[in-house]
C-alpha cells in the first residue's frame, strides 16, 4: 500500500482471527497488521467461527472478535445465497457489521482495511471512511481454474466465478483502493474495465 501519514488510525475487518495464522489470508492479514502497527495505531475486529478458538493478539493491537454460530451461518446462506456469491452470503453477519461500525466510531478510525471481498457487505457500516479492500487474489480466476480441474462440478464453479467477478468489480468501484498480491490477478480482475485499473494496486506477500 502507499505510504500513510504518521499515526493514522487503521481499523482491520477480517473474516477470521488473524492469529494463529494457519491459512494464507490469515498470514497476509497478520503480516500487514504487524507491519502497519510499527508506525500506526491498529485495531482489529474479526469474525470467529465455531471451529476457531479465541485469538490472542500481539501486544499493542486493539482487538475484538464476533462469534458466529452455526445457526447464524446457515441463516445467512439461506437468506442471501441466491443474491450473492455463496461465501459472501455466509459472511454477511449483522452482529459483525454492527461491531465494526461501533469500533470505527468509538475508536475514530481514519482508514478501514477489509480483508477479502467476502466481507464486502461491511462497507455501509463504515460509510464516510476511506476503505482499502485486500482481495489478496482474484477468486473468480481461481474458481474458473477449479472448474477445469473438476469437470463434474464445472457448472457450479463457473456460475460462482461469474458471480464473484461481478461482486469484486462492484466492490472495487466502491472502495478507495483494492490491493492484490500479483499483477496477473490484478489484470484478470480489471479485464475490460479500465476504470478499475487506477483503483487497484499490487502489494506482494511479505
Amino acid at each position: 500500500m502507499s505510504p500513510l501519514p504518521a499515526a493514522m488510525r487503521i481499523l482491520f475487518a477480517t473474516p477470521a482471527p488473524p492469529w494463529p495464522a494457519r491459512r494464507g489470508y490469515q498470514l497476509r492479514a497478520a503480516g500487514l497488521i504487524a507491519a502497519l502497527a510499527e508506525r500506526h495505531p491498529v485495531s482489529v475486529v474479526a469474525q470467529r467461527w465455531p471451529s476457531q478458538a479465541a485469538a490472542v493478539p500481539p501486544p499493542g493491537i486493539d482487538y475484538d472478535e464476533v462469534a458466529i454460530s452455526s445457526r447464524a451461518a446457515a441463516a445467512a446462506l439461506v437468506a442471501g445465497g441466491w443474491r450473492r456469491p455463496l461465501q459472501v452470503a455466509l459472511h454477511r453477519q449483522g452482529a459483525f457489521h454492527r461491531a465494526v461500525a461501533r469500533r470505527a466510531e468509538s475508536w475514530r478510525a481514519e482508514v478501514v482495511v477489509v480483508v477479502l471481498s467476502r466481507l464486502g457487505d461491511v462497507l455501509p457500516a463504515v460509510a464516510g471512511r476511506p476503505v482499502v479492500v485486500d482481495l489478496i487474489d482474484d477468486l473468480a480466476l481461481n474458481m474458473r481454474r477449479r472448474a477445469e480441474r473438476q469437470p463434474w462440478l464445472a457448472p457450479l464453479w463457473r456460475w460462482e466465478a461469474w458471480r464473484m467477478r461481478r461482486w469484486d468489480r462492484r466492490l472495487v468501484a466502491r472502495a478507495r483502493r483494492a490491493v492484490l498480491v500479483c499483477e496477473r490477478d490484478r489484470r484478470s480482475l480489471v479485464g475490460d474495465r479500465p476504470e478499475l485499473a487506477g483503483r487497484s494496486r499490487v502489494v506482494p506477500l511479505a
